[in-house]
């Protein structure tokens, strides 16, 4: 009673969710976001620098995700934005790699080649930097990202 039932597609997902929970309740995970008892502020990029923020986000109501990416320079202005509506895919972390990809696809249409990243999606940001693109339902959006990313020189 009172138990919510999760599809079997979103098991992976959730699992990947608790476990995070799970190893930041217990010190386990470094966050870059907290020092002591204050939230860290936004910091822009140290110059010729740009940074490219990014998130995704799931509107299970409505059936569709949402991308969202910001560009800023050294001095904190915006030079480019987005937000985008896609389809629902199988798990919130395939939304945050989409998000991740649409941040670079940006950037590379805005002809900015010397950027920071900055998201909150650790699942993929750690995959990524282990080059772990196996997963069967965000693996190749990975592998799009690695591709993108050989044309940037980031910090």
């Amino acid at each position: 009673m009172g138990e919510s039932v999760i599809k079997y597609h979103n098991i992976r997902a959730k699992a990947e969710v608790f476990l995070l929970d799970f190893k930041s309740a217990h010190g386990q995970v470094q966050r870059v976001s907290i020092v002591g008892s204050r939230a860290v502020r936004w910091m822009p990029p140290i110059s010729p620098l740009y940074k490219l923020n990014f998130d995704g986000a799931l509107f299970r109501d409505q059936g569709d995700a949402g991308l969202g990416v910001v560009i800023r320079d050294s001095s904190g202005q915006v030079v480019g934005a987005l937000a985008e509506r896609i389809p629902i895919p199988k798990s919130a972390a395939t939304v945050e790699a989409r998000a991740y990809r649409r941040a670079l696809l940006s950037a590379k249409e805005l002809s900015i080649y010397e950027i920071v990243c900055e998201g909150d999606a650790e699942v993929i940001v750690r995959a990524l930097m282990a080059k772990e693109v196996e997963n069967p339902k965000y693996g190749h959006v990975l592998q799009d990202i690695l591709f993108l990313a050989s044309d940037f020189r980031f910090c």
